[in-house]
């Protein structure tokens, strides 16, 4: 997916740029002369309805990073590298760099610094270029998107969801160690949640799953944490949404919590962090976890690298989260 970041002049550009997740990704467009030298990681396009200022643009750019970027204008001339032609009603420049990203084939298109509030430099309003971006809703809509001010009311704001990135799961058990593995991480709302089994009680919120090879439990589940998580289970069943299939001999099994995280897996989470898992002690019918640990070295090599574990055997077995993995980035 090709995804562009296009940013202005306004007072708000770097705080923008800096709430967009992995904004180094992004391919980048500048407006203008007064953006050309917000920031100095390479710019892949300028986009300008003044070809005058090109010269003082490259100049300026020039004094604090690349000036290979491509020029984007209303019309043909020296300088100019790709031509969208103008239309009725005026959008100013920005509006030309996000039409012209589209027909570059951008799918995913983020305004920074870009609210249509205030004047520009030459004392205009910019609320007279909106009439341009209302005009071209249809054209714009679900492809660009804003971080400020009027263009984030009329585009709305990116989400995670259409960016394509898919939030870190916290898979969490009822070992005493939970709630101290729990409170090592730094930033809840950033992570999707699985609790394992009706004893998984140590975070106060609603988790996103709930997995279980026990469906007789089911709605005592269901009288805990509501309607709200989806069931997770290893077989069809009145109450699971997600079937995960687990191996029939039990001391392969893994334990309920591998079945969570292989639907985990299958779901498409990259980011894995158990906690309050670590397969030592007793289950709570007596069991010892010990029993459960064939069927984790069994699926070792779909779990290295996606799964991580805050404690006990399976920190040992798949490695400590990074520091990154815990603020959810």
């Amino acid at each position: 997916m090709k995804k562009l970041i296009i940013t202005g002049s306004a007072p708000c550009t770097l705080e923008d740029i800096e709430k967009v997740p992995d904004y180094r990704d992004f391919d980048f467009m500048a407006i203008g002369l007064d953006a050309i030298d917000k920031y100095s990681w390479p710019i892949k396009y300028v986009a300008t309805y003044h070809p005058e200022d090109l010269p003082a643009i490259r100049e300026r750019r020039a004094s604090i990073g690349n000036t290979d970027y491509r020029v984007i204008s209303h019309k043909p001339g020296e300088m100019i590298d790709i031509v969208e032609p103008y239309e009725k009603p005026p959008g100013s420049s920005a509006l030309l760099g996000a039409l012209a990203a589209i027909r570059l084939g951008y799918e995913r298109i983020i305004l920074c610094g870009c609210p249509l509030t205030g004047k520009n430099a030459r004392n205009g309003s910019y609320e007279n270029f909106r009439q341009g971006w209302t005009a071209k809703r249809e054209t714009v809509l679900g492809k660009v998107k804003s971080m400020s001010g009027w263009t984030r009311e009329f585009l709305g704001e990116p989400t995670e969801e259409w960016l394509g990135i898919k939030r870190p799961l916290i898979v969490f058990g009822s070992a005493p160690c939970t709630a101290e593995d729990l409170a090592r991480i730094q930033n809840h709302g950033r992570f999707d949640h699985m609790a394992v089994g009706m004893d998984a009680m140590a975070w106060d919120g609603i988790p996103d799953f709930v997995a279980t090879n026990h469906p007789e439990d089911i709605p005592e589940i269901r009288r805990r944490f509501g309607n709200g998580p989806r069931i997770i289970g290893p077989e069809a069943h009145h109450g699971v949404d997600i079937v995960e299939p687990y191996s029939p001999q039990r001391e392969r099994s893994g334990s309920s919590a591998i079945t969570g995280v292989l639907a985990g897996i299958r779901m498409g989470y990259e980011r894995i962090i158990l906690c309050g898992i670590p397969l030592t002690g007793n289950a709570p019918e007596g069991n010892p976890y010990e029993a459960f640990r064939l069927g984790w070295e069994d699926k070792k090599d779909e779990l290295v690298g996606r799964v991580k574990s805050m404690s006990g055997w399976t920190r040992n077995l798949l490695g400590s989260p990074p520091e990154q993995w815990l603020k959810g980035e």
